[in-house]
């Protein structure tokens, strides 16, 4: 009976937890914006710095060094704003950015997980296609399953931001209406700023 009654106390104390609407509103939006538009800046000078710092002669191996630049930037602020949301779990900022960083690259690397795996090439228009060529594999099944690691990787650490983000109300559901704006605004985002699309 006790346990049961603890239960109550636990679940009634995660609701009071919960942010209100307006609050999720106020400061939740202004995160996610802010975060769609950090996180698309870090990718964007990534390739920028890349381009600057490699040299002037066109290699295979420096154009893939060049476009992996932007993954590997948004990778890495998932991870570290990933680590500050640990840190602060009710900082809204921290999860949107971890999430907006994860989730941003997933439709891509599952794009060239299937285009890989039906049919055995990878778009040339995506980052993450730049892997390839620079690892130099001649076998495109390696390629296939170190992109579906990556893949993976970014799938969980959006399945955690989500998991650990208590005090958003509807957190799922939320988090899917964020990707639905996240994939059309991403690369909008990216034109107005004068970077190219993701």
């Amino acid at each position: 009976m006790n346990d049961r009654l603890g239960h109550m106390d636990l679940t009634l104390a995660d609701d009071a937890d919960k942010l209100s609407a307006r609050r999720l509103l106020l400061a939740g939006v202004p995160a996610f914006v802010l975060s769609i538009v950090a996180s698309m800046l870090i990718h964007g000078y990534a390739h920028a710095i890349a381009h600057t710092l490699l040299p002037r002669e066109s290699t295979l191996q420096s154009a893939a060094i060049e476009e992996l630049a932007g993954p590997a930037a948004s990778f890495i602020l998932a991870l570290l704003s990933f680590a500050a949301f640990v840190r602060s779990p009710k900082n809204l900022f921290f999860s949107s950015l971890a999430f907006v960083s994860a989730a941003g690259r997933l439709p891509a690397a599952l794009v060239i997980c299937i285009r890989l795996f039906f049919n055995r090439e990878a778009p040339p228009v995506a980052d993450e296609g730049g892997l390839l060529p620079l690892l130099g594999l001649h076998n495109p099944t390696a390629g296939l399953v170190i992109l579906c690691f990556y893949s993976m990787i970014l799938l969980f650490l959006c399945i955690a931001v989500i998991h650990e983000s208590r005090a958003v109300p509807w957190k799922w559901l939320m988090a899917a209406a964020m990707l639905a704006v996240l994939i059309p605004v991403q690369p909008a985002v990216a034109k107005i700023l004068g970077f190219p699309a993701v």
